[in-house]
């Protein structure tokens, strides 16, 4: 079993006063890295009226590691209404972009900026 933070939601009220049930969904993150040294977790989910912010971690194992770029993913079953996903990522210290469209955040601090502008 992973040790993450979860909030799980089993059903919420939205905004039109409809009962918006909540169903078992995999939210998935996937990035490239510089080397084959790096991990990356899923370590938080909030669900927001409009979105669910998944909150990933990147770490870079210490020691040698492979000098290629690769690929790191993880995912994470959740209880919650079908909404799309935003993606926050901490810990990114190179400079190319992604493909997909994630936020990387400097500190975990910015993370409460971001849910007050949902």
């Amino acid at each position: 079993m992973k040790n993450i933070f979860t909030i799980l939601v089993f059903a919420c009220f939205s905004l039109s006063g409809n009962w918006v049930h909540a169903q078992d969904s995999t939210i998935s993150v996937q990035l490239g890295v510089p080397d084959g040294g790096w991990k990356i977790r899923i370590v938080q989910v909030y669900q927001t009226p409009t979105h669910l912010l998944a909150v990933s971690k990147l770490e870079r194992s210490p020691g040698s590691a492979i000098q290629v770029i690769s690929q790191v993913k993880d995912s994470v079953k959740v209880k919650a209404p079908k909404l799309p996903v935003r993606h926050y990522v901490l810990g990114k210290t190179w400079n190319w972009t992604n493909k997909k469209p994630y936020a990387f955040l400097s500190d975990p601090k910015e993370l409460s900026k971001k849910v007050n502008l949902l």
